[in-house]
């Protein structure tokens, strides 16, 4: 994949359940998840531009850091008919533009095990009343469904090798950071969305990826995406070299470092929480 826009098979839009199909098709005859994510970005039929494929380093060590918009019709609740297949087309895109550089490389995706809090009912052990239950059925159940389906999705893909989940307890933490090393070590590449949820613009974003690239002190390759059209656009930036860590530049300042990086490649009504990043 080189820069410039490149069509994928056909001219038609993904129907909604593509992402099922392959995923469902792509379990039963044992293909990773990155292939399984190329295989939907292929028959998705939709239209690729990407610019700075130079920018993607041929070997060495660095972390994918990027964005992860998607179309939705209800801004609400962030749903959409093409919301799922958005998410995995991008991963992807990533996967591919990674693969082209370098054949031995794998690209390490690390979604969070961390429910969402409004998506968890209250608990009426610690003195939650009837009140609050009802206020969460009215209002936030709609989460639920998420919580759901993320913990079936990270089950699907417990045996993946290119899948670290990021655990939801301090305890889990330091097998996921072994783990994470451990990939790195063997030459493949984490890649993280900071802002740890899908958008339609950018949010601020968690310190994660700042915080292992200043801990390995490994560069960071900051990618934006965003839909143009019905065409995927993705704008890939040089390497971030992460402070040291003496330098009083902490993995927060580091963390808005990447996102302004991230932000200057999306047109200005995207940029979100960094649209004052970018001078």
């Amino acid at each position: 994949m080189i820069d410039g826009e490149v069509p994928i098979q056909n001219e038609e839009s993904a129907r909604p359940s593509l992402y099922l199909t392959e995923i469902t098709r792509g379990l039963f005859n044992s293909e990773t998840f990155g292939d399984i994510t190329i295989n939907i970005l292929n028959k998705s039929g939709r239209k690729v531009r990407v610019e700075g494929a130079d920018n993607i380093p041929e070997g060495g060590r660095y972390i994918v850091a990027a964005n992860h918009f998607v179309r939705v019709e209800d801004t609400d609740k962030m749903t959409g008919s093409q919301k799922m297949n958005d998410l995995l087309e991008l991963m992807g895109a990533i996967n591919k533009l990674i693969k082209d550089k370098n054949q031995n490389a794998r690209v390490i995706w690390t979604p969070s095990e961390i429910p969402r809090p409004e998506g968890l009912p209250p608990d009426i052990t610690q003195g939650n009343s009837a009140a609050e239950v009802w206020n969460w059925l009215i209002n936030d159940a709609k989460f639920l469904p998420i919580n759901i389906s993320r913990k079936i999705f990270l089950r699907l893909f417990n045996n993946s090798p290119d899948i670290i989940p990021v655990p939801h307890t301090i305890k889990g933490m330091r097998a996921f950071l072994d783990k994470v090393d451990s990939s790195i070590s063997d030459g493949n590449v984490p890649a993280i969305f900071p802002e740890g949820e899908v958008s339609r613009e950018l949010l601020k974003a968690h310190d994660g990826a700042a915080y292992i690239a200043i801990r390995k002190n490994i560069p960071i390759l900051p990618i934006s995406q965003y839909d143009e059209n019905g065409t995927l656009v993705v704008k890939v930036g040089p390497l971030i070299k992460p402070p040291s860590t003496e330098d009083p530049m902490k993995k927060t300042d580091f963390t808005y470092k990447i996102m302004s990086s991230i932000a200057s490649r999306l047109p200005e009504q995207l940029r979100g929480f960094y649209k004052d990043s970018v001078s």
